[in-house]
């Protein structure tokens, strides 16, 4: 394979690296020079003795669990299974100054000058290792928390490339908050995902639970299966998400709410509307006024926050009736500052007042509460509660402020 380095001479290769060398590159830059060496780099090969004692079953043993140096072992297993692994997870050291982290036998504590130099080199030369192993469609996941995670990040995007980054999957750890936190509670730690090849690598999803199926109904019979309905709106930008739709009474929607884009094209969506994938909402007069995309159930689920595994898309959907057989389908985002927006859309009546705004607030407390609707007295103290919370919310706010 050519290169475009081919044509030149000696003399414009020498000037090239020069060049090169006399230029800051772009990326993590650590104190090497200045710690001192690693006593595990070095040219003594360290070979592996099998303890048939310690096996289990019968020889031979496809899987093997290596006691010793984590280099020594990787440098081993490159000799033997470079680019043969599909999946690597490490826990190292979060360095956290606590006599975590031990380099040449010796604890770093939160005041050595190097800390987070060698703790970069140490897992420099590792993640190198590591990677020599992964096979093309293989993936890494590394476990940290905030003490390293920003240099960890940029560590990984140098050793596997920022474009093979996958995710960055928040692992909650604890479900309590400490009370005697003195700025935020810490309830979760990291792991970053980075895959060999991006392109080839594809995650296997997990079985669906008959929790997460709960959230699949079938209300129109839908001869394909179960369902729920998904919002069509999005606050990225999106060239084609500008766009009216007429429902089928014939009221135009204009377009999408102030600062959001329809998440499917023009094209896209009379395509799910043909295929009876767009569920058309009735409001009280009868007549069809919201529109949401329909998405069949899937066969696994993929997370990177603890919010996701309650609610995939970030919102909640309460389905309620009032009056004879016609539905409202309240949509309405956990951000209580949108939640009137997207209720607004949805009821259509043509006024934007500030008491109207607060009266869709409180119906859609009061439904998902359960206080009976149209009950003017519940109403009342939802719209009261709602006073209440806002204005905590600007006293809070002010605080923060100073």
């Amino acid at each position: 394979m050519s290169t475009p380095y081919e044509h030149l001479s000696r003399e414009a290769l020498i000037e090239l690296l020069q060049r090169r060398d006399s230029q800051t590159p772009y990326g993590l830059v650590w104190e090497r020079r200045a710690i001192a060496p690693d006593q595990a780099l070095n040219r003594d090969f360290v070979g592996l003795a099998l303890d048939p004692a310690l096996s289990c079953g019968p020889a031979p043993w496809r899987n093997l669990v290596i006691e010793g140096d984590n280099h020594d072992a990787l440098r081993h297993l490159v000799s033997t299974h470079a680019g043969q692994v599909k999946l690597i997870y490490i826990d190292p050291p979060y360095n956290t100054g606590r006599k975590d982290f031990v380099y040449n036998d010796s604890y770093f504590d939160a005041t050595n000058r190097y800390r987070h130099s060698t703790w970069l080199e140490f897992m420099y030369q590792r993640l190198r290792l590591a990677k020599d192993l992964l096979a093309d469609d293989g993936v890494i996941f590394v476990s940290i928390d905030d003490n390293e995670l920003f240099n960890l990040g940029l560590l990984m995007n140098k050793v596997f490339g920022e474009g093979n980054h996958i995710a960055n999957v928040i692992w909650q750890k604890v479900y309590s908050p400490k009370n005697t936190a003195v700025h935020f509670s810490d309830d979760h730690e990291y792991v970053l995902v980075y895959a060999a090849d991006r392109d080839r690598w594809r995650p296997n999803p997990l079985p669906r639970s008959a929790e997460q199926d709960k959230a699949y109904k079938n209300p129109d019979n839908d001869e394909r299966g179960l369902w729920k309905p998904s919002d069509l709106t999005a606050r990225n930008y999106y060239g084609e998400g500008r766009y009216p739709i007429t429902c089928p009474s014939g009221r135009v929607i204009d377009g999408p709410p102030p600062g959001t884009y329809w998440r499917v094209s023009r094209r896209k969506f009379d395509e799910l509307n043909a295929d009876n994938r767009i569920w058309w909402a009735y409001s009280t007069s009868g007549g069809k006024t919201w529109n949401m995309a329909w998405s069949p159930i899937g066969s696994g689920t993929f997370t990177s926050s603890p919010a996701a595994a309650t609610s995939a898309d970030g919102r909640l959907v309460a389905v309620f009736g009032k009056g004879g057989d016609n539905k409202i389908w309240w949509a309405y985002s956990q951000n209580g500052a949108a939640s009137w927006r997207m209720a607004w859309s949805a009821i259509g009546s043509g006024t934007d007042s500030a008491e109207s705004k607060r009266s869709v607030v409180a119906w859609m407390t009061a439904a998902v509460s359960g206080l009976r609707i149209g009950d003017d007295k519940a109403r009342a103290a939802i719209c009261a509660r709602q006073d209440r919370r806002c204005r905590q919310r600007r006293h809070n706010q002010k605080a923060l402020l100073g």
